[in-house]
């Protein structure tokens, strides 16, 4: 009994990391973004990421282009120990991922990258043409996590 949990447990895990490995980007694909890159060249980077929002702006006569994903980061580990008897015990270790939204922000008519991050990062940029675009891509990041909240099987809270 004891081997047909764990193999259940695996299995979940490995089913859940499967759903997960097309929809959120991670650090290692954020590492290799560089500024003055192509959209195209960040399609390459994010092959299989879902992109959950794009919006095309102008702010004060410049064409901007938000990219919206999901960015996933490790959490915290938890960990408990179960025993039946001296002997037999059982760590059970808990990995959560947190999942939060990241953004790439396009400048130009012929659109390169020149900021992304989390929009808590993007709101400490000094520069200027992030600065004029903040309220945009505030505004822009407020509708993709309406857009989100409205796909998730749970109501917020829960």
């Amino acid at each position: 009994m004891r081997y047909n949990t764990s193999f259940a447990m695996i299995a979940l895990a490995l089913s859940l990391a499967g759903c997960a490995a097309g929809t959120s980007i991670g650090r290692v694909q954020v590492a290799r973004l560089e500024k003055g890159i192509s959209v195209s060249a960040t399609d390459k980077i994010f092959d299989d990421s879902k992109m959950w929002r794009s919006e095309n702006v102008e702010v004060q006569g410049t064409r901007y282009l938000f990219r919206h994903y999901e960015l996933s980061e490790p959490g915290r580990s938890t960990s408990s120990t179960y025993c039946r008897k001296p002997g037999e015990c059982v760590v059970n270790v808990i990995d959560t991922v947190v999942q939060s939204p990241f953004v790439l922000v396009f400048v130009g008519d012929e659109p390169q990258l020149r900021a992304w991050g989390k929009l808590s990062k993007l709101s400490l940029s000094t520069d200027p043409a992030i600065v004029a675009a903040l309220p945009k891509i505030k505004s822009s990041s407020e509708a993709w996590v309406n857009e989100r909240r409205s796909h998730m099987p749970f109501p917020s809270g829960l």
